[in-house]
């Protein structure tokens, strides 16, 4: 850590620039200019990215290989910033990404808006003084549903729904239990094809930031900042084609708040960014790893003067459960732990 900080202290006294309000990672406290718009786009990228059902190589053996179990996140974001007045700017992101999982794909959209307002200024010195801000904003999240008839990914997950069922799926899609092949068929005489079926994937999210900003020195800025947020999670999971297993209502609600910490300085050549959070979730049904933390870092490099492109990468160092907390439940509680590196490209133009 004291070397983090070590470095932002270097990478602060070489800035040379003029200040730029690009900012990639949006927990500054700094309002805008007024009347000014800005357009981002960009391509998203995670890689190893979720085991939905905690399936473990001893579960599956060798389809722990197989690069179609366990898929990759990719997608596409784009957001407006408005500056309407002196003191509000308007933020409104969307995201669509796409997570590969046992050839199939779960499509996923999210929309976020809301609404930064400079409430408070004050001035120490000539050059220094520290600004406050509040976000005041909203999340709405849904997925397709995603429909799974493998009969080794099913045979595994049912002994998770309901131990000791008694079922067995064969390749073909029949039903073995207690010694008796069952084989179930519509009206229409179609054999009926076991199913795992993950409906309903949505999440409402409702929150406020606090943040408070100070420049340190002449190009450099830093900003603390704190989060909570509510959110209601929907989530089933149901069993298509056998008897007596009910739907499983995973919906819950939850209690989120976020405490972090953000760097910006700006350089003659690019804009650095540093920042780092660390959440404390609350909720009823699921205890395990209530607690998440991130590091991220953005470069942006100035093309023209409306126009930059940029990278940026971020560790998530326990879990994803802030980004798609459906995708958690007492099914799958422990297969998250470890590392996710997700990286982002692309350009903002400033009108």
């Amino acid at each position: 850590m004291r070397l983090i900080f070590f470095i932002l202290f270097i990478i602060s006294l070489s800035a040379s620039t003029e200040f730029l309000n690009y900012a990639i990672l949006n927990n500054q406290a700094f309002p805008i200019k007024k009347n000014v718009l800005s357009f981002k786009l960009a391509y998203l990228r995670l890689n190893d990215a979720l085991d939905f059902f905690n399936i473990r190589e001893q579960e599956l053996g060798d389809l722990a290989n197989e690069k179609t179990s366990i898929g990759n996140l990719d997608g596409f974001e784009t957001e407006f910033i408005y500056s309407w007045s002196n003191y509000n700017s308007l933020f409104l992101n969307w995201q669509n990404i796409n997570l590969v999982y046992w050839n199939k794909k779960l499509k996923d959209n999210k929309i976020t808006i809301f609404n930064r307002w400079n409430f408070y200024t004050h001035r120490l010195t000539l050059r220094k003084k520290i600004n406050f801000a509040l976000d005041l904003g909203l999340t709405v999240d849904k997925s397709e549903d995603i429909k799974i008839s493998d009969s080794r990914f099913l045979n595994s997950m049912l002994n998770k729904i309901k131990p000791n069922s008694g079922y067995t799926i064969q390749d073909d899609g029949t039903i073995e239990k207690d010694g008796l092949e069952i084989s179930s068929y519509d009206d229409n005489g179609n054999k009926i094809i076991p199913t795992i079926s993950i409906q309903d994937l949505s999440f409402n999210k409702y929150f406020f930031q606090l943040n408070a900003g100070m420049r340190i020195f002449k190009k450099s800025v830093t900003n603390l900042y704190f989060k909570y947020s509510y959110l209601n999670i929907n989530s089933e999971i149901s069993a298509i084609g056998f008897d007596n297993i009910p739907i499983k209502d995973l919906g819950r609600d939850e209690h989120v708040f976020t405490t972090g910490f953000s760097w910006t300085s700006d350089f003659n050549f690019l804009l650095f960014e540093f920042d780092y959070s660390f959440s404390k979730i609350l909720r009823e049904e699921l205890h395990y790893k209530d607690y998440s933390h991130k590091l991220e870092i953005a470069l942006s490099k100035p093309i023209k003067k409306n126009l930059l492109i940029f990278v940026s990468g971020k560790i998530m160092f326990q879990q994803f459960i802030e980004d798609l907390p459906y995708l958690y439940n007492q099914y799958t509680e422990t297969q998250f732990d470890k590392k996710y590196g997700f990286a982002k490209f692309g350009f903002i133009y400033k009108f």
